[in-house]
């Protein structure tokens, strides 16, 4: 009886297997069958499932920042907050001595380390070869940094490597555009922007992820930084200052110890004269990206836009499976005559999605790496690190969410014909829920539309926004790497060129984000505000540039040292609050910090410098990053 009963199952469930591969063959011979509209609805769904699965990628991958480092919840950024006339802020970069103090003095913090850029992305170096390569970000960092940014070490031990000064470790890929892992260990580079830096690479470590908020090629020894800057408490406010906290400690318990340190090692009545009060806190590296506002405005628009486009997609393959009801009825009605159930016409219609979501599914792929490149250069990360990431599993839950919902609600409706519509013609007359779902189609393709249009005008917004300098015909290079001198050749070079109507130099462009320094009056400690500083321009900067000069004079040309100082418009608008100035800005004179024009450097050393003119305010910064300070 037993045996009787296994074979019947066994039986059950191989004539099910059979009733499964004959629907899927029937479904695949009757993918060109008129009047099924089978095209269509394919096209329609790989289309919403190629833009809304890379959205939903997108989202997936925004949210997984830092999550690949080891214990990355107990990973703190340092973080110095302020107060001073000008009003209160937070700034994510610390002085020198802020991270070894509260590794010193802080109990609850196990380990802590620095590190400060020296080269932004694409900096070019070369060997003794004369060979060039670059690297994206080169900064210092201490010989614990890998303690705490935990990555796989291919080459050297840090702990040694990153202890020597001048020497450096870089990252897997760049080492095997050099010639491979080990060809590269003790290779002297140059940096191109910095010739009279000698840098040995004594290991490599693995490549930082896409995912990471701080991506490096290359790291240096911090040991080469000047000791002042590594050692003081306030200014120099240069570093990214992280610290791994013990088992079970939260930030908020440490505070009162910060504090105390804080007080500990500032000179609080200098603080006060200067107008200034300072501290420090943690914030979790796991915010560091996903945290801010600008991602969690991205996500929420990028989570409507995925759901709108895929909502769109099904509700396409719904309505256009539904339209054919009239022409399959009988065919339906028929099955049923033979005894088919409504199981059995359910695993029909099912079957016939599971084709067409497979024939979709391998469209949506196509379209995407078709698209690779576009959508590389749209959303900032790669293809492969979108689609083959941890993610994978919630891309494929919506790919089945979007097969049941598109095979349930034909096959439902499928289900309901009855057998005498094998014999007299079937009208549907209940059209109220049909109605339903073109509403709601319509409601999701006019928000569409309704995004799509605020993308156009954002876009001929920032097209035409005029950043108060003049762009067109503008182009220009870095030189970083050259003296004085040999700047002043490249240019008298350039000048001599038909094509060329003018050349000037500046420390950076508008368009980068600036430095900032504090800025008092003769006479006073006290920091009154802080400003973008643009440090300084070569001759016929303003005129090159189109900035109008409102008030005095541009700066005096060809000196070997000046101590002129331009300001805009905004500049003498915040002064204006803290000076009387009756007979205007020119010819006064203000302290700038991180000017020094003595032998005493320092943090906070500065100079004094007189205002010769006044421009107009102009863009400092782009749209989405607008640096609205005074600027100098």
């Amino acid at each position: 009886m037993c045996f009787g009963t296994f074979f019947d199952s066994i039986k059950a469930e191989y004539n099910k297997l059979h009733d499964d591969m004959k629907n899927l063959n029937i479904a695949v011979r009757s993918l060109f069958k008129k009047g099924r509209h089978n095209g269509m609805k394919i096209v329609s769904l790989s289309v919403g499932l190629s833009v809304a699965l890379v959205l939903i990628a997108k989202i997936y991958f925004e949210q997984s920042y830092d999550t690949f480092y080891p214990d990355a919840d107990r990973i703190y950024r340092l973080t110095e907050s302020f107060v001073t006339a000008d009003g209160s802020g937070d700034f994510p970069q610390v002085p020198g001595a802020v991270a070894s103090g509260m590794k010193a003095e802080v109990p609850g913090i196990e380990e802590a380390t620095r590190l400060t850029y020296i080269a932004g992305e694409g900096t070019t170096f070369k060997t003794p070869e004369k060979e060039r390569y670059f690297a994206d970000y080169i900064l210092m960092a201490d010989s614990n940094v890998f303690d705490v940014l935990q990555r796989p070490i291919l080459l050297g031990n840090p702990r040694e490597v990153l202890a020597r000064p001048w020497y450096a470790m870089i990252s897997r890929s760049l080492a095997e555009k050099m010639g491979g892992i080990d060809a590269v260990n003790g290779i002297q580079i140059t940096p191109d922007d910095m010739p009279g830096m000698k840098l040995t690479i004594g290991g490599v470590f693995e490549d930082i992820p896409e995912n990471s908020h701080l991506r490096f090629d290359m790291l240096v020894s911090m040991n080469g930084m000047n000791e002042w800057s590594r050692t003081n408490w306030v200014g120099n406010d240069r570093y990214l200052s992280y610290v791994r906290l013990s088992p079970g400690v939260s930030p908020e318990s440490l505070k009162p110890a910060i504090h105390e340190m804080t007080l500990r090692h500032i000179d609080q009545e200098e603080m006060q004269k200067a107008g200034v009060e300072l501290d420090f806190f943690m914030k979790p590296m796991l915010e560091m990206h996903s945290g801010s506002s600008d991602v969690e405005n991205m996500m929420m628009m990028l989570a409507v836009l995925a759901f709108a486009l895929l909502f769109t997609a099904v509700m396409n393959y719904i309505l256009i499976a539904i339209s054919s009801i009239v022409n399959r009825t009988k065919e339906v009605a028929v099955h049923k005559s033979y005894g088919a159930s409504e199981g059995n016409i359910y695993s029909m219609i099912m079957s016939e999605t599971f084709v067409h979501m497979m024939i979709s599914l391998l469209l949506a792929i196509f379209i995407i790496f078709l698209c690779q490149d576009v959508i590389e250069d749209l959303l900032g990360v790669s293809v492969a690190n979108l689609l083959l990431s941890k993610g994978a599993w919630l891309l494929l839950m919506i790919c089945a969410v979007v097969f049941l919902l598109t095979g349930y609600v034909p096959g439902f409706l499928f289900a309901r014909i009855p057998v005498a519509s094998a014999f007299r013609n079937f009208r549907e007359s209940k059209r109220v829920w049909k109605l339903g779902l073109l509403f709601l189609q319509f409601i999701a393709a006019g928000l569409l539309v309704t995004l799509l249009m605020n993308v156009i005008r954002q876009h001929q917004f920032m097209i035409h926004d005029d950043p108060g300098y003049a762009y067109d015909r503008l182009a220009y290079c870095n030189i970083a790497g050259l003296d004085s001198t040999n700047r002043s050749k490249v240019s008298q070079e350039l000048m001599r060129m038909p094509e060329v109507e003018m050349v000037s130099t500046a420390y950076a462009l508008p368009l980068s984000g600036m430095s900032g320094n504090n800025i008092s009056l003769p006479g006073s400690e006290e920091q009154l505000f802080n400003v973008a500083d643009q440090y300084w321009v070569g001759n016929g900067y303003l005129e090159l540039m189109e900035i109008p000069v409102i008030e005095g004079r541009s700066f005096t040309e060809n000196v070997a040292v000046s101590y002129e100082i331009m300001v805009n418009r905004a500049f003498v608008e915040k002064i204006q609050m803290y000076a009387n100035w009756p007979d205007g800005p020119i010819g006064k004179q203000i302290f700038i910090t991180g000017h020094d024009q003595g032998e005493n450097v320092n943090a906070m050393s500065g100079g004094y410098y007189t205002i010769c003119g006044v421009y107009e305010n102009y863009r400092i910064g782009s749209l989405a990053r607008l640096d609205d300070r005074p600027s100098v």
